[in-house]
């Protein structure tokens, strides 16, 4: 026995030698294949860490690989040297003013050319909150690249948001304005935005108090969202509160909504601030010490750039827009206030040389706001009135504004980030900001490399881990394996911004290869492709769990029966039954016929009968139809026939074959569903929370919060899976029990009296 042991030992031992032998040789000979590597380049991870020789191999739009190819065998089907080049994360631009309707804008080339692969636009409070049909995912989902250069995300605006509510009024908003305003806001972020952008130096915002602005971005307590600001006052701003009680304001605002807070282009402005960026550095540091999430972009220029009303003309003067203004003119008293109050404005700005026009209008371009007034032969307030009335506004830089030691000294902070505060697109012949073009570029060559005044890991973690930490987007910011492949590769010693206020469309240089999710933007110094971006959302790791449009789209299809069995459905009839707080029911017949969109609805509660298609409306009761108002009655009405013909609507878009599904959306009150609209055409659902393994719908929100809840689905006849009972809740109670007692396809109404018009079998 014991020689038995032995030898089956010694059998075991041998066979899993052989085992293991043939396994490594197997991993030996095994050939790992890349889409890129990326070899000998010193790479900077953007943690801050030094430099370190690597390769990185890339496989569609992910880091595979970090370390030493030669280890293993690997093919690749591209392989780029970079032996001594510098290899980092792609830049992050915190505040762009990228175009994403133009199709040249959308290229993204100035940002490409000098390694930035995501831009965050939205910026100065002027975000709309159409998010995610702005970035055109109603075909392709959250997945569409949407053609643009690089990554985009973006905040949704309050100055947008009081614009859409108030117009351009400067009375404080009332309570039914504010819960509007946060409204317009909160469908922004929901969509995706990243947090809401302020611009308490433009009008309307800059006539909303700290107050207003705090209780209209309350809700973003629920997000943990960020608060993105152009302050009240940097400093030039006519009667302002002043650099430092500017700061203090923002970060009261932020700690009051409990969000992330960042300055856009944080630095002091005019001659009397120049030194004083210590005491915003202070008031940041004093903020971060409380616990306070407190921080900022810069661009290394000296030069703004924004409107000439806003630079010359005072904002109560604005209000209610030009119209106004030009109205108020016609009073001697108020012309000689405005005067004077435009001579202070231009006195803080270094007067009307240092105004230069950077606008389309080539008459302006290039000029001063000195050397227009003189070819127009007007004062300079009258020269900035003509042009109000020619073109209502136009671009201007304000020269020398900032001071490069404010600067230079805020590029040290480790809560600084950079942004360009540019656009994304040339316009041969037009003078415009040089930092549009060479931001990035010039902070590298100023700062790290002419100047030394910081080190290359510690901008670089402020141009990419950085800004990715905060905004939390996940997988990007680093070079890291399971991270996307956002790669810039650049030869520092030839990294040089080329544009300068005389000539600013000029494109950096030093900057050799460009990645943008794993595919060449930039390759040898010359674009390769231009619509590699992606769609950056906030709520961007909830989206990777959930299926793209087109899965959601044959998910509720499937749940409701199939298109086959949906697409024969002609007609509808049902009751529907509620009952509130075990009182007697109340029930509705309604009738849906789908070839002409026309329904009919008769409540037992009021004895009343409506009919209506498109164009008509008639109300039948006491023995006779009366015609009423169509759009009063939707204004009026559309909650109550929302949720009482809340599927048979549905229904309207599951069998039409040009529903589109958009989404998806994050709502934090109800993340155990995944929640979407449907649309045909302008017509929009509510948003629907879908079970995402069954593609049943189990929730419907509305925008005062009121919900319907499905419970329990009944499979009928048809084979159409059909919710059977659901409540009514609101504000976290029920409010009606719902079911429906009768449910017939292709059935004639069954009303009493139906009107001529209404079209039947």
């Amino acid at each position: 026995m014991k020689i038995l042991i032995n030898f089956l030992i010694k059998y075991l031992f041998v066979s899993l030698l052989f085992f293991y032998s043939v396994v490594a040789f197997s991993q030996k000979d095994k050939v790992e294949k890349l889409d890129v590597l990326i070899l000998d380049g010193k790479v900077i991870d953007g943690s801050g860490n030094p430099w370190m020789r690597q390769d990185i191999g890339v496989v569609d739009d992910k880091i595979v690989f970090m370390g030493n190819a030669d280890n293993l065998k690997r093919e690749a089907k591209l392989i780029i040297n970079a032996e001594g080049l510098y290899v980092t994360p792609g830049f992050i631009d915190m505040h762009s003013h990228a175009d994403l309707n133009d199709p040249q804008g959308k290229k993204m080339l100035p940002q490409i050319y000098q390694g930035v692969t995501s831009v965050i636009v939205g910026v100065d409070g002027f975000g709309k909150n159409d998010v995610l049909e702005q970035y055109e995912t109603a075909q392709d989902g959250v997945e569409k690249a949407s053609k643009t250069g690089v990554n985009v995300g973006t905040y949704v605006g309050f100055n947008q948001a009081r614009i859409s509510v108030m117009g351009m009024s400067d009375e404080p908003a009332n309570d039914t304005e504010l819960a509007k305003v946060s409204q317009y806001l909160e469908k922004g972020v929901q969509q995706g935005a990243f947090g809401v952008s302020t611009g308490l130096f433009y009008r309307p915002a800059s006539y909303a108090s700290t107050k207003e602005v705090i209780e209209s971005l309350s809700f973003l307590k629920k997000y943990k969202a960020i608060y993105d600001t152009h302050d009240r006052d940097l400093g030039a701003a006519l009667n302002g509160v002043g650099y430092d009680a500017s700061v203090a304001e923002a970060i009261k605002i932020g700690d009051a909504i409990d969000a992330k807070i960042i300055f856009s282009h944080f630095t002091p402005q005019g001659k009397h601030n120049a030194g004083r960026a210590q005491a915003g550095v202070d008031l940041i540091n004093k903020a971060r010490a409380d616990g306070i999430q407190v921080f900022a972009a810069q661009h290394p220029y000296t030069a703004t750039q924004s409107s000439l009303l806003a630079y010359t003309i005072p904002n109560w003067a604005l209000a209610g827009g030009l119209p106004s203004l030009f109205e108020r003119l016609k009073d001697d008293n108020i012309r000689q206030r405005l005067q004077s109050e435009h001579k202070q404005m231009l006195d803080i700005r270094g007067g009307p040389e240092k105004l230069f026009f950077v606008d389309n209008n080539q008459k302006l371009n290039g000029k001063t706001l000195a050397e227009v007034s003189k070819d127009l032969n007007l004062s300079s307030l009258d020269a900035v009135l003509h042009i109000a009335k020619e073109q209502k506004d136009a671009a201007v830089m304000n020269l020398e504004l900032y001071d490069m030691n404010n600067i230079r000294l805020l590029a040290t902070q480790e809560w600084m980030m950079t942004s360009s505060d540019g656009g994304s697109h040339a316009s041969p012949g037009r003078r415009a900001h040089p930092r549009t073009f060479g931001a990035f570029a010039k902070k590298i060559r100023q700062f790290v490399v002419d100047e030394s005044l910081i080190s290359l890991p510690f901008l670089i973690r402020g141009m990419t881990a950085l800004p990715a930490s905060f905004l939390g987007l996940k997988k990007r910011g680093r070079l890291a394996p399971g991270y996307y492949a956002d790669i810039a590769i650049f030869d520092l010693d030839r990294v040089k911004d080329r544009a300068t206020y005389e000539d600013p469309q000029r494109y950096a240089d030093g900057f050799v290869h460009v990645l943008v999710n794993g595919k060449l933007a930039l390759h040898h110094g010359e674009i390769e492709n231009t619509g590699l971006g992606k769609i950056l959302l906030r709520h961007q790791s909830l989206v990777s769990e959930m299926p793209i449009t087109q899965q959601v789209k044959g998910k509720i299809l499937n749940a409701f029966g199939g298109e086959s069995i949906l697409q024969n459905i002609e007609s509808l009839t049902s009751t529907l039954l509620l009952s509130a707080n075990n009182k007697p029911s109340r029930s509705k017949v309604q009738y849906l016929n789908f070839s002409d969109e026309s329904v009919a609805e008769y409540s037992h509660e009021k004895n009343m009968t409506y009919f209506a298609t498109q164009d008509q409306l008639e109300i039948y009761q006491d023995g006779k139809f009366v015609e009423i108002d169509s759009s009063a009655y939707t204004d009026v009405n559309n909650k109550s026939r929302l949720l009482n013909g809340l599927w048979l609507n549905f229904l309207y878009f599951l069998r039409n074959p040009l529903m589109e599904v958009q989404g998806p959306f994050d709502i934090p009150a109800h993340r155990n569903e995944s929640w979407w609209k449907l649309s045909v055409g302008e017509k929009k659902t509510p948003l629907i929370g879908i079970d995402t393994s069954s593609g049943r719908i189990k929730k419907v929100l509305f925008e005062d919060g009121v919900y319907v809840e499905e419970f329990d689905y009944k499979k009928l006849d048809s084979g159409i899976i059909w919710p059977h009972q659901f409540n009514i809740v609101n504000k976290g109670k029920v409010q009606l029990n719902g079911q429906y007692s009768a449910l017939d396809i292709n059935a004639e109404p069954k009303f009493e009296v139906i009107p001529s018009w209404f079209p039947t079998f």
